[in-house]
């Protein structure tokens, strides 16, 4: 029941956030473009700015929904639904040699199998802001705060070797961990389809705001501590394409090394590949590659710790994920 009830604030407080974020800069009397240039403007990297107006902005809603019922059928398998909503809203801003751009992204998934209670399928909260000026088309000075988080509990399933049952570890929550990234570099810009910001001055800060995951020093802080500081250099790429019609392609790499310890690189590498089938209906395939050496994950027999003070358990690992949806797409004006 509770697990119910926290998906389901999870998933209205992704919806309302993101309608909020669009109806107040709508409210301050900024005029939306049509749902064309809304779809444009989404691709972020070679978003088009409208020169008769200092904001452009909009919002799209995409929500994914598959449902598998077996009566007596003989080939086997279990009953399954699960649901997807995800929001992008931005907000860019362009005046003279300022360019300004905002970007919000919720997404919450959940997964129901037979016998099995509800369980997460995706959880984000992704907030980006990128200020650049510079007269030139491609070499910019910037500015650029990351941040990153979830919206409820995550858990890992791993067997108990003695019991021979599925064992629930708690790993993670909101803010728990909450990742901060702000850097101040350039932009640099060879085509229309390529950006690439480098910043030599970094912060990155892991926030762990929950008691037991910080009293085991989960993602890399002390025992005890809410917050783990960083500085060192961050380069981020994306590339954003559409390579037929109606197929789009988008990639972000992120790279965050650690002047403390050079060698060590973490890296975050985003690919998304859209296919509009036609107004209403978008299939999307997406994956996902994570790796912080101060992150442990658990193996596949190994369970959390259960007395505070604790090592967190699991060793440094790549976290993969990939999705594909297929969907209805809502341009909300």
């Amino acid at each position: 029941m509770i697990m119910k009830k926290t998906m389901k604030t999870a998933i209205f407080i992704g919806l309302l956030a993101s309608c909020t974020f669009y109806q107040s800069l709508f409210a301050q009397d900024l005029k939306v473009s049509d749902s064309d240039k809304i779809a444009k403007d989404m691709k972020g990297a070679d978003a088009k700015f409208d020169t008769t107006k200092l904001w452009t902005i909009g919002s799209l809603l995409n929500v994914n929904f598959s449902q598998v019922y077996l009566n007596n059928w003989l080939a086997g398998g279990q009953n399954a639904m699960t649901l997807t909503t995800i929001s992008n809203t931005f907000a860019n801003y362009k005046k003279g040699n300022v360019i300004w751009k905002n970007s919000l992204e919720l997404g919450y998934g959940i997964t129901k199998l037979k016998d099995i209670r509800a369980r997460k399928s995706d959880d984000r909260i992704i907030l980006i802001s990128n200020y650049s000026i510079g007269k030139s088309a491609k070499l910019k000075y910037s500015a650029l705060v990351d941040f990153r988080t979830q919206f409820a509990s995550g858990y890992a399933y791993t067997m108990d070797k003695a019991t021979n049952k599925e064992v629930e570890t708690y790993i993670s929550n909101f803010l728990a961990p909450g990742y901060l990234v702000g850097g101040l570099g350039i932009d640099y810009i060879p085509n229309k389809y390529l950006t690439f910001f480098i910043s030599p001055f970094t912060y990155k800060g892991t926030v762990v705001a929950d008691d037991y995951l910080s009293s085991i020093g989960a993602f890399g802080v002390k025992k005890g501590s809410r917050m783990r500081s960083e500085l060192g250099a961050f380069m981020s790429a994306k590339f954003n394409m559409d390579v037929m019609k109606n197929i789009n392609l988008k990639s972000n790499l992120n790279l965050f090394s650690n002047y403390s310890h050079a060698s060590k690189v973490d890296v975050m590498w985003e690919n998304l590949l859209s296919m509009k089938v036609n107004k209403w209906i978008v299939v999307t395939f997406s994956n996902q590659l994570f790796y912080d050496d101060d992150v442990r994950i658990l193996s596949p027999n190994e369970s959390s710790v259960a007395v505070a003070g604790e090592d967190a358990p699991g060793s440094p690992k790549v976290q993969y994920k990939q999705v594909l949806n297929v969907g209805l797409s809502f341009v909300l004006r």
